[in-house]
């Protein structure tokens, strides 16, 4: 998932960028029996009285005194006190988290991993010309790189403690090359180039001058122009090398060692590598923000090239986006990017320079595809038309109230979101599902993401109550109190720490291992029934807080049968975006769509009662 959340975020502009990081602490390893304890909690919604008693029985043989549990638990602390590797001694998790939940899956990253956000049509003003608005955004990137050389950019904070700023690191440097069995992420240096694509054809083009300056706004827009009108009368390269990037892994690394077998193809690749990102033009003009995020999304695989950190998606009337490869980085310090670089633009107006006496012009990229790689184009674009055709991705913009309403009220704009769609989910399906909700560990070294768990029994409760016609709204306030008490807490759980999900996989993973290396017999708790379906997070969600600059964002769900919901929380409306599969008929994005916009309703409803009653006191 895309994003963490917690507490408000702060920032310090009087030190340097990095200054904190030698300070931060190593992530934690959570007690044993805290860990299960909440996690026995968490899955009592989902289990039968059976099921509970067997899994509550497994946990006590599993973390009783002397037990497996305490054995796994000493083989982690051992883990993360360097013994076992050095680099593991400040964050035990990152190396297996990066290799577990990223480069080993071999399914298509574009849908499955990319994620994607899209610029406010008013701030960017759609209607200018499209080379002019590519060199525009091309520029606003280009002044956000020169803080992160002079490390200007301000130190975060959640309340005193600072947080890493670890992830603002591969932004410019990194690529994800794909590989038979697991794939790599290789960080070079940068160059003063950027890759950019049109209708399947690509460029290089040097955008900083001898001293590291970005060129300026119209001599960028020149160079653009130039590729657009040299490609005006050319066929779109359908498939193209693009669509082999949206294949799956094992596939596209096959064929991308073909090509590779030519040296002009390695000189492309090595410059798509140190490119500093790339810049799509796109002959779409998609008429809202719904259709804007679908083509950012998922859309025109012949003009992206998804192994790339990041893609700047143009379109012909103005509209543009983003597609943002997962692996190196969580949403926060993408999307924060964008925002300086968005919030730079605006500060200078139509400024855009003056042209200079010579500019580089834009070089073409021509690969040399042998025919088998050209066969493998055509198996990569028919798998991708197949996912593209089952990807079903809606856009909801509630503007009825925003985080201002909410707050007035006393209440966690975050929660308010997390539960509309825990109501959505129990009105549609008639029950509750295992909850995804990211949650931040960046108060720590290196620190990423771990799981606030939703669904709980408060919450079953009260959705209950609010489906129930007799329930009395006194009733329906209480019940809603006590599940927003248990999500507060378990997410001040997660940011200090002490959350469950990434604990357990790593005492699973020092089973494992046991198993395959000693012939340890694998623990009981580790096969409960529970625990895969509690793990099953049919409803995976993600709140990537951002100013309305960017009024969109989302990813795609992690189960066929699921939902990937990524949420916006802005002043005066509240933004999701709804993915689903259309192979599966039990879920339909627009069905939820309509689910949330009536919760959501119903809970300003609760919250106006809990208010009148409040100050009648």
């Amino acid at each position: 998932s895309t994003q963490s959340t917690g507490p408000q975020m702060s920032s310090d502009p009087s030190k340097k960028t990095f200054f904190y990081q030698s300070h931060l602490k190593p992530l934690p390893i959570p007690e044993l029996k805290s860990t299960f304890d909440k996690w026995l909690h968490s899955v009592k919604p989902l289990g039968t009285e059976d099921e509970l008693k067997s899994s509550f029985a497994h946990i006590q043989e599993f973390i009783k005194p002397g037990g497996s549990g305490e054995y796994l638990q000493q083989k982690l602390i051992k883990r993360s006190e360097g013994l076992w590797n050095e680099a593991e001694r400040q964050n035990w998790l990152e190396t297996w988290w990066l290799k577990y939940a990223y480069l080993m899956w071999p399914s298509p990253i574009v849908i499955n991993s990319n994620w994607y956000v899209i610029f406010n049509a008013q701030n960017i003003q759609i209607g200018v010309p499209q080379a002019l608005q590519a060199a525009k955004l091309t520029h606003g990137i280009l002044h956000f790189k020169k803080i992160m050389e002079n490390e200007t950019l301000p130190q975060e904070f959640m309340g005193k403690l600072p947080l890493c700023m670890n992830q603002y690191t591969p932004i410019f440097t990194t690529m994800r090359h794909p590989g038979e069995k697991e794939d790599t992420l290789v960080k070079t240096s940068t160059s003063n180039k950027l890759v950019i694509l049109r209708r399947g054809h690509y460029w290089s083009l040097e955008v900083l001058d001898s001293q590291g300056n970005p060129n300026s706004i119209l001599d960028i827009a020149d160079a653009i122009q130039e590729i657009i009108n040299n490609t005006e009368h050319t066929s779109p390269r359908k498939p193209s090398i693009g669509t082999l990037t949206a294949d799956e892994r094992p596939h596209w690394a096959k064929a991308r060692a073909m090509l590779l077998e030519k040296d002009v193809n390695k000189t492309i690749m090595n410059t798509i590598q140190q490119a500093l990102f790339i810049l799509c033009l796109d002959d779409d003009e998609p008429k809202g923000d719904e259709e804007t995020s679908q083509l950012c999304f998922h859309s025109n695989a012949h003009n992206r090239f998804y192994d790339k950190v990041f893609q700047i998606i143009v379109f012909k009337n103005g509209r543009a986006g983003f597609n943002g490869e997962h692996s190196p980085m969580d949403a926060p310090a993408m999307a924060h990017m964008l925002e300086i670089a968005l919030e730079y633009l605006s500060s200078i107006g139509n400024n855009f320079g003056s042209k200079a006496s010579s500019t580089p012009k834009a070089t073409p990229l021509h690969w040399v595809i042998p025919d088998e790689v050209e066969k493998e184009m055509k198996v990569s674009h028919a798998r991708y038309t197949k996912e593209l055709l089952d990807s079903d991705l809606k856009v909801l913009q509630f503007r009825e109230y925003g985080t201002d309403y909410i707050k007035s009220r006393g209440i966690s704009p975050d929660s308010i979101a997390q539960y509309s769609m825990q109501l959505a989910y129990f009105r549609v399906h008639g029950k509750l599902t295992a909850t995804y909700e990211t949650g931040h560990t960046r108060a720590f070294y290196h620190g990423r993401t771990d799981v606030v768990r939703v669904c709980s029994s408060e919450g079953l409760e009260w959705v209950k109550a609010m489906c129930d016609t007799t329930a009395t709204p006194g009733k329906r306030a209480k019940l809603f109190d006590t599940a927003i008490q248990y999500h507060r807490k378990f997410l001040s759980d997660v940011v200090s720490g002490k959350g469950i999900d990434r604990h357990i996989l790593g005492l699973k993973l020092i089973a494992t291992m046991e198993h395959y290396e000693n012939g340890r017999p694998m623990d009981k708790i580790f096969s409960d029934p529970l625990m895969s379906k509690s793990t099953n997070f049919l409803l995976s969600t993600s709140n990537v807080p951002i100013k309305e600059l960017l009024p969109n964002g989302g990813f795609g769900c992690m189960y066929p049968e699921g939902y990937g919901i990524c949420y916006q929380l802005h002043k005066n409306s509240l933004h999701y975006s709804i993915h689903t599969r259309r192979c599966c008929k039990e879920t339909d994005s627009e069905i939820f769509k309509e689910a949330l916009i009536a919760s959501l309703r119903d809970i300003k409803e609760l919250l106006e009662y809990v208010h009148t009653a409040k100050s009648k006191l």
